[in-house]
């Protein structure tokens, strides 16, 4: 019965010395592991090493030491594009190496770049001037758009513009192009409705001919053939090749016919011309007046160089 309390006295401190151990071992194999040998034989006993070897029939075996790397396994099946076919996915890795995702690109903002490629917007109709209503590359979010039906234009400020037509040009705001490779680069309430027509700015100006212009300036109008208007205020240049050049509400109304500034002159022979001033008229044909006011040259190949209420309907030289 003695032998037996003194056992049973014995077990706590037994316990506490194999946790002990336990707790040495814990921190040797976290420190880099601990070795033991651990026998061949089943339910016998671990015992310790001494001086690094093992009794016969036991392995040395390091706790924690990291084993040898096994082999490798197989290949895993290539990824795959969901939702896309075989040329689809062909497509997009071929063009992927053209495309460049910069994160902090232009103002230090979000940017995409193509680099070493073209890149081209096309409508898909066999000719440029077959209009589809596609192809158009527009920059802005095209607000309140007008008539947007054409083909191949590039449009930029998209607030209320309209485009009807092919291989235009659009910026600014509430302008239209209307006839094929026209433009409208800038300004507001601007019409190029003739083939090959511009209007370079300004507002409410109008470009209705074919290869006619207007380069700013406010309510302007180009309606002869090849004819132009560089600025002002309610100019108008409606002869074949006629011009309006500044100033306000001149009329250059025939063939090769100019007015080149003053106020509410007019030149309405064919090749007349009216270099400033006001209120003058140069009606004959070839014919000029200078400048001053309220003159007016009737007379074929006349020319009146200055002053103020002057007429001079003589004809001079021939014909030929």
């Amino acid at each position: 019965m003695k032998s037996f309390t003194a056992l049973w006295r014995a077990v706590p401190a037994v316990c506490m010395a194999a946790g002990c151990l336990l707790v040495s071992a814990g921190g040797a194999y976290a420190a880099g592991g601990v070795s033991l040998c651990i026998p061949e034989a089943e339910n016998a006993a671990t015992v310790t090493p001494t001086k690094g070897a093992c009794p016969a029939k036991y392995k040395l075996t390091e706790l924690g030491a990291e084993g040898k790397e096994g082999k490798a396994g197989k290949e895993g099946k290539e990824g795959t594009f969901a939702g896309l076919t075989t040329a689809e996915k062909e497509t997009l890795l071929a063009v992927l190496p053209y495309v460049k995702f910069v994160k902090e690109g232009i103002d230090k903002r979000p940017t995409i770049q193509f680099s070493g490629a073209n890149v081209q917007v096309v409508s898909g109709a066999a000719k440029e001037s077959e209009i589809n209503g596609l192809g158009n590359l527009v920059v802005g979010r095209d607000e309140e758009p007008g008539a947007q039906t054409g083909s191949n234009n590039l449009v930029v400020g998209t607030f209320k513009q309209s485009f009807t037509s092919f291989g235009g040009f659009l910026a600014g705001a509430y302008n239209t192009v209307s006839a094929g490779s026209a433009s409208v680069s800038g300004g507001e309430y601007s019409t190029a409705s003739g083939l090959r027509a511009s209007v370079s700015g300004g507002y409410d100006n109008t470009a209705s001919d074919e290869g006619s212009s207007v380069s700013g300036g406010q309510v302007n109008k180009a309606s002869g053939l090849g004819s132009s208007v560089s600025g002002g205020i309610v100019n108008k240049a409606a002869g074949t090749g006629s011009w309006a050049a500044g100033g306000a509400e001149n009329e250059a109304t025939e063939y090769f016919a100019a007015v080149s500034g003053g106020l509410l002159n007019k030149a309405s022979g064919f090749g007349a011309s009216v270099s400033g001033g006001s209120t003058n008229a140069s009606d004959g044909e070839w014919s000029s007046v200078l400048g001053g006011k309220k003159n007016t040259a009737t007379g074929n190949y006349s020319s009146i160089l200055g002053g103020k209420d002057l007429s001079l309907s003589t004809e001079f030289g021939e014909d030929y």
